[in-house]
């Protein structure tokens, strides 16, 4: 379970959502700059692996900040065998690559890194993230394909960017449904009292993606069991 961003830093909802599971739940929590130590340990015992850095639903900022942010909180869990999620615009990866290769910890890039579909081959992006996987550091969340793509609904322009990352680096890849769809929001709050609906998505089909993505049994099995396996520490 990953820490919804209108939450901020209190994963108290998903921690009780993830105490229902048990010791099968596994988290990705959001946390201010200041954490001590007992919470961190709290949170590891609570069954959170990672921590999440989401700059696209909040104050924008500039890449030297982001890589700031990146470090401190690495430096923070290194010792808790912990990751860093990045929800991040595309044109951040081509300047974070020398912080990614450097960190302590791993990184994992939501909704395939965001680079858009629309402009692969050739987006610089790509580049970018194929490099910072080739430091064993570095993990792709294969999801999210109405986040990448202007055609929601239609996803055929995605395939190609998700078959490319998952046939390069199938060790690299984990799955995530994104669920539930919220939509895009804007960087100022909304007057109190304003509902905002989730996307009126077919889950099905957004399941089925993965199947035509990833076509063979044993890949599948790789994203799908054994790479988190590795990633969230079940195994």
């Amino acid at each position: 379970m990953v820490q919804p961003s209108i939450y901020g830093t209190d994963n108290s909802r998903m921690l009780d959502a993830m105490a229902m599971f048990g010791e099968m739940a596994r988290g990705v929590a959001v946390v201010a700059e200041d954490v001590g130590r007992a919470e961190i340990q709290r949170l590891h015992a609570a069954g959170i692996r990672g921590l999440r850095v989401n700059i696209e639903l909040v104050k924008p900022v500039d890449s030297k900040e982001l890589a700031r942010r990146m470090i401190h909180l690495a430096r923070r869990t290194r010792d808790m065998d912990w990751h860093l999620q990045l929800y991040i615009g595309s044109h951040f990866l081509e300047a974070l690559v020398p912080t990614v290769e450097q960190l302590p910890v791993d990184v994992v890039f939501d909704h395939m890194a965001r680079i858009p579909a629309n402009e692969v081959p050739g987006h610089p992006g790509l580049g970018a993230v194929q490099r910072m996987l080739r430091t064993g550091r570095c993990w792709i969340k294969v999801s999210g394909a109405y986040r990448v793509s202007r055609k929601e609904g239609h996803y055929e322009e995605v395939a190609r960017l998700a078959r490319a990352l998952v046939e390069a680096y199938p060790d690299r890849m984990v799955w995530g449904s994104d669920w539930p769809h919220t939509p895009p929001h804007a960087y100022e709050p909304a007057p109190d009292g304003t509902i905002m609906p989730f996307r009126r998505l077919d889950t099905g089909q957004l399941l089925d993606l993965l199947a035509d993505w990833v076509p063979d049994d044993h890949v599948r099995n790789r994203i799908l069991v054994q790479n988190p396996a590795r990633l969230y520490g079940f195994d």
